[in-house]
């Protein structure tokens, strides 16, 4: 009987172990799904760039946020890093933005999803009223997708999107790339996890940035 106690206990162990691993909703390669929703109130910010963005057919304009947070709350690790991603559309646009990319994420674990709080960032990110529908990984895993579809979901004219969050098991970042999609592609400065560790003065000399600021705060976060 005792030796069956322990049995059951073991196996209740498991499926709860499983369980709370489970509701992560880790994005692997070749699967898509709904977001997780985070709720985001302060990390520590690593690096930034913000800027105006427009297509190449000038239907359509607007600004960027891209961020690194080192995050005590990651999902994979304490410190791990957070990538972050907002977009305006300007209000004289006549088009809108129907999908986001962020790349290279080969070989890292991701959580993705959205945070609407994004004021508590600081950084230049704003309460944004716009979420994704979906998120997507490429087969290799280096895309990360967040579609706003259909057009009634997009980000139209005079909107901003909800700030987008990849959390990795990455704690080293380097230059990256961020899209915006309305049929054509406008690819910006962004942030991409790497192995090694990226001298700053080489990641502001790639982007032409300058400025990288550091903010320390606390986050707390749910995930759907």
């Amino acid at each position: 009987m005792r030796l069956r106690r322990i049995n059951l206990a073991l196996i209740a162990l498991s499926i709860f172990a499983f369980g709370s691993f489970a509701s992560a909703d880790i994005l692997v390669p070749g699967a898509s799904g709904p977001p997780d929703i985070f709720a985001l109130a302060g990390t520590s910010l690593q690096a930034s760039i913000s800027g105006p963005w427009a297509n190449t057919t000038s239907t359509m304009s607007g600004t960027y946020v891209t961020a690194v947070f080192s995050d005590p709350a990651n999902t994979f690790c304490a410190g791990c890093l957070d990538f972050m991603y907002q977009v305006t559309n300007n209000v004289g646009s006549t088009d809108s933005v129907g999908r986001t990319t962020a790349i290279n994420f080969t070989g890292w674990l991701t959580d993705v999803g959205f945070a609407a709080n994004g004021s508590s960032l600081g950084g230049g990110f704003v309460n944004g009223t716009v979420v994704p529908v979906t998120v997507d990984r490429s087969g290799s895993g280096d895309s990360i997708g967040f579609s706003f579809t259909p057009f009634s979901a997009s980000i139209q004219a005079g909107q901003t999107s909800n700030v987008l969050v990849i959390e990795t098991n990455a704690t080293n970042f380097a230059p990256g790339f961020f899209s915006l999609i309305d049929g054509g592609v406008t690819t910006v400065a962004a942030f991409e996890p790497t192995a090694a560790r990226v001298p700053e003065g080489s990641a502001l000399g790639m982007l032409g940035i300058s400025g990288f600021a550091l903010l320390g705060a606390m986050k707390r976060k749910f995930v759907s």
